[in-house]
C-alpha cells in the first residue's frame, strides 16, 4: 500500500512538471511570435518604378500571394495549368499561391477534420509540403486584402522565390491528383521545404516579402502580424 502511494505521488509530480514545461514552451512560442511579429523589417529602398501590383489575401489563418495569371514577366499558367482545376476556366485573370503542410492541405479541408496525427507531423517536421493555387476572376470581397506596388526587380525576385518552393517536371510543377480540392478553381502541387511550428504557411509568405525587398516581420507564424504591417 505504501509503495502504491509513493508511486502515485511520483506520477503526479512528474505529470505536474510535464504540464508546467508544456505550458511554458507554448507561452514562450506565443510570446516570441508576438514580439518578432511586431518588429517590422523595412524593404530595400529603390528609385525603380513600381509598375506592378501584387496582393496579399488573408483567409483568417492563412495568407496567399495573388498576382495576375500572366504579364510581361511571367505566365503562371505554364507552371500551373488551368486545366488542372475542375473548372478549367481560362477567363480567370488572377492566381493565388500559398504554401503549406501537405497533410493539412489534403486531409483537413475544415478544422473539424483535423487529426492529432496530422497536426503532430506538421508541427515537428515529419510531413512534406505542397503548393496550393487558386484561380480567380476577381479578388474575393469577403477576405482582407492588401495591394503592394513592386518594381520589375522585386517582382522577379518574388517569382524566383515561389518557383524554388515547388517541384518541377520540366516547365510544369508536379501536379498532385486529389479529390481534396477546396473548390472548382484550385489545385495542389508538390512543394519543397518542410512545414513546422517555426516555418508555417504565413512564415513562407513573410519570407517571400523579405526576399523581394518588401515590408515584413522579423518572424511570424501568423497571418495577422503580416497584415498589421500594411493596415493604415
Amino acid at each position: 500500500m505504501e509503495g502504491s502511494k509513493e508511486f502515485l505521488k511520483r506520477f503526479l509530480k512528474f505529470t505536474f512538471k510535464g504540464v508546467l514545461i508544456t505550458v511554458g514552451i507554448i507561452a514562450l512560442y506565443l510570446f516570441s511570435a508576438y514580439l518578432f511579429g511586431k518588429i517590422a523589417v523595412e524593404g530595400a529602398q529603390s528609385n525603380d518604378e513600381r509598375d506592378y501590383s501584387i496582393y496579399l489575401l488573408n483567409t483568417g489563418v492563412h495568407t496567399d500571394i495573388v498576382m495576375p495569371k500572366e504579364n510581361d514577366l511571367i505566365n503562371w499558367t505554364e507552371a500551373f495549368p488551368i486545366s488542372n482545376t475542375n473548372a478549367a476556366d481560362t477567363s480567370a485573370q488572377l492566381i493565388a499561391i500559398g504554401w503549406g503542410d501537405k497533410g493539412f492541405y489534403l486531409e483537413t479541408p475544415r478544422w473539424a477534420d483535423l487529426k492529432v496525427s496530422t497536426a503532430f507531423e506538421a508541427a515537428f517536421w515529419l510531413s512534406s509540403s505542397a503548393l496550393h493555387t487558386t484561380y480567380y476572376n476577381e479578388l474575393p470581397k469577403s477576405m482582407e486584402k492588401v495591394e503592394l506596388k513592386v518594381s520589375e526587380k522585386q517582382y522577379k525576385l518574388l517569382i524566383t522565390y515561389i518557383k524554388r518552393s515547388v517541384k518541377f517536371s520540366g516547365k510544369k510543377a508536379q501536379f498532385i491528383e486529389t479529390d481534396a480540392n477546396y473548390g472548382d478553381y484550385d489545385a495542389f502541387y508538390e512543394g519543397r521545404g518542410t512545414y513546422s511550428l517555426f516555418f508555417t504557411c504565413n512564415t513562407w509568405v513573410n519570407e517571400a516579402l523579405k526576399s523581394s525587398h518588401q515590408r515584413s516581420c522579423v518572424w511570424t507564424p501568423f497571418a495577422g502580424a503580416i497584415f498589421e504591417k500594411f493596415r493604415k
